[in-house]
């Protein structure tokens, strides 16, 4: 308004022009301003509201990711704890699996220590080194049988598989004494020295022992098993055992084999 009355005031026409040219210049300027001032409020406005927009977009794609964050964590943690199970399952049953294959394999080794102790097992089911050692140490005493040999094997020490010491101090496959033992000794193997512990020596003793006090003849038969071991059940235990040998042989193993046992004679001392 001011400038409107600065050119209606003006003196003349040509002031008057000037004033006007003046006023519409300035008008432009300020129109111009407020124009760019406008433009630029609103250009503001449009960065303020894409800024505030894109951060509540960002925002929302952080919390977003955050939340597949969270869930995956959470899925990744159900399936370690899965895999921990199983794990622990797979591992109990592997140390299952390894107890049973240690039995396995200690039974193994058992099973082939025995074998290799005893040898390998005749038709008889005596081992065939056994078997042997009592029917070579029987011809030694004219009159012995092998089978009463085997019977007290049997007896004594299962052919060689229990063989001692006993609780009263027995050793080896004929459960000797070894004072008695040293008595009677025989290397039935020959490689120099008599070992109660040794098949052959223990064997070739023992019918040393039985053939002195008269197991070559059968009515002496029951007193030298007396001798070996100074009970009447056992004397009837080795009898029964041989006859159930000679049984399984098909055949007498010599003098008096099949026959029936010897009256008992006198009770002679334990030696």
């Amino acid at each position: 308004m001011g400038l409107a009355s600065s050119v209606l005031d003006a003196e003349d026409p040509e002031s008057a022009l000037w004033r006007a040219s003046t006023a519409r210049r300035l008008w432009r300027d300020v129109l111009d301003d407020a124009d760019g001032q406008v433009a630029r409020w609103r250009a503001e406005t449009r960065r303020t509201g894409e800024s505030r927009r894109a951060a509540e977009a960002e925002e929302t794609r952080r919390l977003a990711t955050i939340a597949a964050l969270r869930r995956d964590s959470a899925k990744a943690a159900a399936a370690l704890a899965e895999a921990r199970k199983a794990l622990d399952s797979l591992d109990a049953r592997a140390r299952r699996l390894r107890a049973v294959q240690d039995a396995r394999d200690r039974l193994t080794a058992a099973v082939a220590a025995a074998r290799t102790s005893v040898g390998r097992i005749t038709a008889m089911g005596i081992p065939e080194r056994m078997e042997t050692a009592y029917r070579t140490a029987a011809t030694t005493c004219p009159g012995l049988r092998w089978t009463l040999l085997a019977a007290v094997g049997q007896v004594e020490s299962g052919h060689g598989r229990n063989n001692g010491p006993s609780s009263a101090g027995a050793v080896g496959p004929m459960q000797f004494m070894p004072a008695t033992f040293a008595a009677h000794a025989v290397d039935g193997d020959g490689d120099g020295t008599a070992d109660p512990w040794n098949p052959e020596d223990a064997v070739f003793t023992a019918a040393r022992y039985l053939c002195g006090n008269g197991a070559g003849t059968a009515e002496g038969v029951r007193a030298a098993l007396l001798r070996y071991n100074h009970a009447d059940w056992y004397v009837d235990l080795v009898l029964a055992t041989e006859q159930a040998i000679v049984a399984r042989e098909g055949s007498a193993g010599g003098p008096g084999a099949g026959s029936s046992s010897p009256t008992p004679g006198p009770t002679g001392s334990g030696s």
